[in-house]
Parts: structure tokens; sequence; C-alpha cells
């Protein structure tokens, strides 16, 4: 019996180390049971099976698309710019400080805006937006920069952004 539970513990340890070396996501069916026929599965020429873990979307991505679904879902016009609005103020929803905040776009008075949840920074945003850019014909950019939302550089940061989901894609 003691014998059967080193076996299977060295085997467990092997499979441990061999997730720890591979750094591309897969493994080698080889090294696990070298008798193993690359005929059951198909394997490349390694003997690698693509565990495809680097398709599975991560929090922070779908994160990402909530936030433009609930974009394209309101009255905001402009969606794509305060989509990249979003991307810029936040570092990609990963700043912690607006984020903690549930803050998408950085909005404060004497101190930076608390919301419950990064919802209610939409929402305000829509209504900021229908209370501010009352003429559809102003360039948007243009009309960040007037309303002193942003400085002149902001609008090529918002157009350096290489993100290209929009509205149409969901």
């Amino acid at each position: 019996m003691v014998k059967i539970a080193t076996v299977i513990s060295f085997f467990f340890l092997g499979l441990s180390v061999l997730f720890l070396e591979e750094k591309s996501k897969k493994i080698s069916l080889n090294s696990i049971e070298p008798n193993f026929r690359s005929e059951a599965l198909d394997l490349n020429k390694n003997g690698d099976v693509d565990l495809g873990l680097d398709t599975i979307p991560d929090s922070r991505t779908l994160l990402m698309d909530s936030v433009l679904n609930y974009i394209c879902l309101s009255k905001i016009v402009q969606k794509d710019i305060v989509m990249k609005q979003v991307i810029w103020e936040t570092g990609w929803l990963k700043g912690e400080f607006l984020m903690s905040r549930n803050n998408l776009f950085g909005f404060r008075h004497k101190e930076y805006l608390r919301f419950s949840n990064w919802k209610e920074s939409v929402d305000y945003y829509e209504k900021w937006q229908a209370k501010y850019y009352t003429n559809p014909e102003e360039n948007y950019f243009d009309f960040l920069v007037r309303i002193r939302y942003s400085n002149s550089r902001y609008p090529g940061h918002l157009k350096s952004i290489k993100y290209s989901k929009t509205c149409a894609d969901l």
C-alpha cells in the first residue's frame, strides 16, 4: 500500500513540475506516459496537446465587453470614443485607483467620485454628456477639450488606442 501511495505521489509531483516548466500552456503527453500513442488524440509532432487556455477570455476581457455592451445600450453618443475614454482613463481596466472607485471616466469634484458599481459611472457619464454635449455637429474630441474634460493632447491619446470592437460587433 505504501508503494502505491509513493508511486502516485511521484506521478502528481511529476505533473506539477511539468506544469511549472510549461510556459506556453501546453503539456507533453509523451513525458507523462511514454507508451501513449498519438493516434488516440490529434497531437502535433512534439506530442503536445493545446489545452486552449489562451483562448478563454479573462475576467478583464469579459468586463471590457460588458462595459462596451452597456455603453451601446445607453443613450450615450460617440460610443466608440467613449469606450476609448474608459480604456485610457482606467488603463485597460487595470488602474487600481479608478477601478476601486468604479469610476471609469475619472470624474471628480474636488476629489474623485466613487460609484457603487461601474454601471453607475456609465450612467453618470450619460447624464453628464446629455447636459453638456448639446451640439451634435461639434466634433466630439473638440468638445472634450472645450469643456475642459481633457487637455489638447487627450484626443491624440484616444485616437492612438488600438481597440477595434464596436457596438456593431455585439
